[in-house]
Protein backbone atom coordinates (compact mmCIF):
# COMPACT_ATOMS: atom_id res chain seq x y z
CA UNK A 1 0.00 0.00 0.00
CA UNK A 2 1.40 3.55 -0.79
CA UNK A 3 2.27 5.72 1.70
CA UNK A 4 0.45 9.64 1.42
CA UNK A 5 2.55 12.27 1.88
CA UNK A 6 2.11 15.94 1.67
CA UNK A 7 4.47 17.42 -1.03
CA UNK A 8 6.03 20.84 0.10
CA UNK A 9 5.69 23.67 -2.60
CA UNK A 10 8.60 24.69 -4.19
CA UNK A 11 7.12 26.71 -7.29
CA UNK A 12 9.26 29.90 -8.16
CA UNK A 13 7.21 33.00 -7.42
CA UNK A 14 7.62 36.19 -8.17
CA UNK A 15 6.31 39.23 -5.61
CA UNK A 16 6.49 42.79 -7.25
CA UNK A 17 5.13 46.00 -7.00
CA UNK A 18 1.96 47.00 -9.42
CA UNK A 19 3.34 49.98 -11.43
CA UNK A 20 -0.41 51.84 -11.44
CA UNK A 21 -1.67 51.12 -7.89
CA UNK A 22 1.46 50.72 -5.95
CA UNK A 23 0.58 47.48 -4.38
CA UNK A 24 1.91 44.47 -4.07
CA UNK A 25 1.21 41.01 -5.90
CA UNK A 26 2.43 37.59 -6.81
CA UNK A 27 2.69 35.84 -10.04
CA UNK A 28 4.15 31.85 -11.16
CA UNK A 29 7.40 32.63 -12.67
CA UNK A 30 6.17 30.67 -15.79
CA UNK A 31 3.19 32.49 -16.25
CA UNK A 32 3.44 35.45 -19.58
CA UNK A 33 1.39 37.95 -17.54
CA UNK A 34 -0.53 38.69 -14.09
CA UNK A 35 -3.13 40.75 -13.74
CA UNK A 36 -3.47 43.12 -10.62
CA UNK A 37 -6.11 41.56 -8.46
CA UNK A 38 -6.78 45.58 -7.22
CA UNK A 39 -6.67 48.14 -9.98
CA UNK A 40 -6.32 45.34 -13.24
CA UNK A 41 -3.30 46.66 -14.82
CA UNK A 42 -1.91 43.24 -16.38
CA UNK A 43 1.99 42.91 -16.05
CA UNK A 44 4.32 40.96 -17.93
CA UNK A 45 5.77 38.85 -15.74
CA UNK A 46 9.14 38.75 -17.36
CA UNK A 47 9.34 42.30 -16.89
CA UNK A 48 8.78 42.29 -13.49
CA UNK A 49 11.15 39.77 -12.70
CA UNK A 50 13.90 42.22 -12.40
CA UNK A 51 12.10 44.55 -9.81
CA UNK A 52 10.18 41.66 -8.22
CA UNK A 53 11.67 39.40 -5.44
CA UNK A 54 11.66 35.71 -5.84
CA UNK A 55 10.30 33.13 -3.37
CA UNK A 56 9.32 29.37 -3.53
CA UNK A 57 5.67 28.37 -2.95
CA UNK A 58 2.42 30.06 -2.93
CA UNK A 59 2.00 29.99 0.97
CA UNK A 60 5.91 32.27 1.24
CA UNK A 61 4.51 33.90 -1.72
CA UNK A 62 1.98 35.57 0.48
CA UNK A 63 3.22 35.92 3.37
CA UNK A 64 5.80 38.04 1.47
CA UNK A 65 3.05 40.36 0.10
CA UNK A 66 1.23 40.35 3.29
CA UNK A 67 4.62 41.52 4.82
CA UNK A 68 5.49 44.62 2.36
CA UNK A 69 1.98 45.45 2.35
CA UNK A 70 2.12 45.66 5.95
CA UNK A 71 5.36 47.93 5.49
CA UNK A 72 3.39 49.99 3.02
CA UNK A 73 -0.06 50.04 5.21
CA UNK A 74 2.22 51.54 8.68
CA UNK A 75 3.92 53.86 6.40
CA UNK A 76 0.88 55.60 5.34
CA UNK A 77 -1.40 55.01 8.31
CA UNK A 78 1.15 55.36 11.12
CA UNK A 79 0.18 52.19 12.57
CA UNK A 80 -0.30 48.53 11.51
CA UNK A 81 -3.39 48.22 9.57
CA UNK A 82 -6.55 46.35 10.87
CA UNK A 83 -7.21 43.84 8.17
CA UNK A 84 -10.93 41.99 8.53
CA UNK A 85 -13.23 40.96 6.06
CA UNK A 86 -16.08 42.87 4.37
CA UNK A 87 -18.37 40.22 5.84
CA UNK A 88 -17.37 40.66 9.73
CA UNK A 89 -20.31 41.27 12.17
CA UNK A 90 -21.31 41.51 15.47
CA UNK A 91 -24.56 40.87 17.44
CA UNK A 92 -26.55 43.76 18.81
CA UNK A 93 -28.46 42.45 22.06
CA UNK A 94 -31.13 44.23 23.00
CA UNK A 95 -34.36 43.55 25.02
CA UNK A 96 -37.17 42.58 22.67
CA UNK A 97 -34.82 42.30 19.97
CA UNK A 98 -35.38 45.92 19.66
CA UNK A 99 -33.12 48.44 18.45
CA UNK A 100 -32.19 51.30 20.70
CA UNK A 101 -33.22 54.58 19.91
CA UNK A 102 -29.26 55.34 21.03
CA UNK A 103 -27.59 52.37 18.00
CA UNK A 104 -30.23 53.72 15.85
CA UNK A 105 -28.82 56.88 16.16
CA UNK A 106 -25.55 55.62 15.88
CA UNK A 107 -26.18 53.96 12.76
CA UNK A 108 -28.29 57.06 11.30
CA UNK A 109 -25.39 59.55 11.97
CA UNK A 110 -22.93 56.51 10.31
CA UNK A 111 -25.04 56.97 7.02
CA UNK A 112 -24.72 60.75 6.77
CA UNK A 113 -21.01 60.52 7.42
CA UNK A 114 -20.80 57.68 4.95
CA UNK A 115 -22.64 59.71 2.09
CA UNK A 116 -20.39 62.72 2.75
CA UNK A 117 -17.41 60.31 2.13
CA UNK A 118 -18.73 59.30 -0.89
CA UNK A 119 -19.53 62.89 -2.16
CA UNK A 120 -16.12 63.58 -1.09
CA UNK A 121 -14.36 60.80 -3.05
CA UNK A 122 -16.42 61.23 -6.29
CA UNK A 123 -15.68 64.90 -6.53
CA UNK A 124 -11.99 63.58 -7.13
CA UNK A 125 -12.09 60.83 -8.64
CA UNK A 126 -14.70 59.31 -10.86
CA UNK A 127 -14.55 55.49 -9.82
CA UNK A 128 -12.62 54.33 -7.21
CA UNK A 129 -11.54 51.07 -5.69
CA UNK A 130 -13.15 49.42 -2.27
CA UNK A 131 -9.97 50.62 -0.19
CA UNK A 132 -10.44 54.25 -0.96
CA UNK A 133 -13.75 53.98 0.82
CA UNK A 134 -12.19 51.87 3.77
CA UNK A 135 -9.51 54.46 4.18
CA UNK A 136 -11.80 57.47 4.54
CA UNK A 137 -13.99 54.96 6.54
CA UNK A 138 -11.63 54.67 9.04
CA UNK A 139 -10.12 58.20 9.47
CA UNK A 140 -14.31 59.27 10.06
CA UNK A 141 -14.35 56.57 12.80
CA UNK A 142 -17.25 54.08 10.74
CA UNK A 143 -16.79 50.75 12.36
CA UNK A 144 -15.73 47.92 9.49
CA UNK A 145 -18.83 46.41 10.24
CA UNK A 146 -21.36 49.40 9.75
CA UNK A 147 -18.84 50.00 6.53
CA UNK A 148 -20.03 46.46 5.22
CA UNK A 149 -23.63 47.35 6.03
CA UNK A 150 -23.54 50.86 4.48
CA UNK A 151 -21.75 49.87 1.39
CA UNK A 152 -24.29 46.99 0.46
CA UNK A 153 -27.42 49.47 1.61
CA UNK A 154 -25.90 52.05 -1.09
CA UNK A 155 -25.92 49.64 -4.01
CA UNK A 156 -29.09 48.33 -3.28
CA UNK A 157 -30.40 52.00 -3.56
CA UNK A 158 -28.25 52.31 -6.69
CA UNK A 159 -26.29 54.92 -5.67
CA UNK A 160 -22.75 53.22 -5.59
CA UNK A 161 -22.04 51.07 -8.23
CA UNK A 162 -19.32 48.49 -9.30
CA UNK A 163 -18.18 48.00 -12.13
CA UNK A 164 -16.66 44.85 -13.88
CA UNK A 165 -12.88 46.36 -13.17
CA UNK A 166 -14.26 46.14 -8.86
CA UNK A 167 -14.16 49.89 -9.43
CA UNK A 168 -17.29 51.75 -7.87
CA UNK A 169 -19.19 54.55 -8.77
CA UNK A 170 -21.20 57.11 -6.93
CA UNK A 171 -24.23 58.53 -8.23
CA UNK A 172 -25.71 60.43 -5.53
CA UNK A 173 -29.12 61.21 -7.68
CA UNK A 174 -30.28 57.92 -5.81
CA UNK A 175 -29.88 58.70 -2.16
CA UNK A 176 -32.76 58.08 -0.16
CA UNK A 177 -33.74 61.29 1.26
CA UNK A 178 -33.94 61.02 5.02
Amino acid sequence: MEEITWNKDETPYIVFRCSQCLEYTYAKTIQKSKRCPRCGKIHKVEQVLSRGEKVNGISNAVDKVKQKQNKLAIQELGCAPDLRANGDFKIVSTANNRIDNEDFEAGNEYSKIFDKILREISKEYTKFPFYVIEMMAKRHKIPLDELGFLVSKRMRQGSLTKSEDSFFHFNPYFLEKD
